[in-house]
């Protein structure tokens, strides 16, 4: 026989213990089987002896019985978790006599939950869809940028060439000037000499035959 099937045969069935309707399992039989116990044991060993486990926790209060030698054999420490467990189940059976009660209140939290989840979702979709809103924002905004500084530099050329627009302006008013000074100069010119050439004209006017013969005689 395996030690599975000799361990199923030493364990022993206690119908409606400790109440009715439980079957407890006895395993007494195998505490009065020397053999038994020790192939258990050495089973258990050849398991966990390979695990890297640091230490062994026994429940109580069968789990004494088997653990504590278990650790033993393995070297490590033993850890004793019966009062604990003993609390939990109390803990455990007090609270099914309010079964209903923790139903309906678990029920209401797990709708809260849901609730929860349900604002959580919506917040992070419209956070995204804010983020995406801000993300195009800032494109159209550095779109923005960029245009303005083509529009500036065509501004600044622009004014440049104003700027050399009025200067040759000025430059052409100011050659301007100085041709209507010098054409001035001349029509006064003018009429100075056309004053002495009236003057001369009425002058040689006024010559009779014998002074133009005395005058180029005088040339003589």
């Amino acid at each position: 026989m395996t030690l599975i099937e000799r361990l199923n045969a030493s364990i022993r069935d206690v119908k409606d213990f400790p109440k009715p309707g439980i079957v407890f399992k006895d395993i007494s039989p195998i505490m009065l089987d020397a053999s038994l116990s020790n192939d258990l044991l050495d089973q258990l060993v050849l398991n966990y002896q390979d695990k890297n486990i640091s230490a062994v926790a026994g429940i109580e209060s069968r789990g004494f019985l088997f653990g504590y030698p278990l650790a033993m054999r393995l070297g490590i420490p033993f850890i004793l978790i019966g009062i604990f467990f003993s609390k939990s189940t109390k803990i455990i059976s007090s609270m099914t006599k309010h079964l209903k009660y923790y139903n309906i209140v678990l029920g209401g939290f797990i709708i809260l939950l849901g609730i929860l989840i349900c604002f959580l979702a919506m917040y992070f979709v419209n956070t995204r869809k804010i983020d995406s809103v801000i993300k195009d924002l800032k494109l159209e905004n550095d779109s923005l940028h960029r245009a303005n500084l083509v529009l500036d530099s065509l501004e600044n050329k622009y004014i440049q060439e104003l700027n050399n627009s009025t200067y040759e302006i000025l430059k052409l008013e100011t050659e301007d000037n100085a041709l209507e000074s010098k054409v001035n100069y001349m029509n006064k010119e003018i009429i100075i000499i056309k004053n002495k050439y009236e003057k001369a004209r009425n002058y040689a006017d006024s010559f009779g035959s014998d002074d133009i013969k005395r005058y180029f005689s005088e040339l003589k």
